[in-house]
């Protein structure tokens, strides 16, 4: 998770905010950078 943060960014969290926290999670289990998310 801390790698995902960093890579994300601030911008990860307000679309993370917008989608579910749950939602994110599941991304980054399965790639180890939110780029799909984003």
């Amino acid at each position: 998770r801390a790698g995902v943060a960093r890579g994300a960014g601030g911008r990860d969290h307000g679309a993370n905010a917008r989608r579910g926290r749950r939602d994110r999670r599941r991304a980054v289990r399965r790639a180890p950078r939110p780029g799909g998310a984003m």
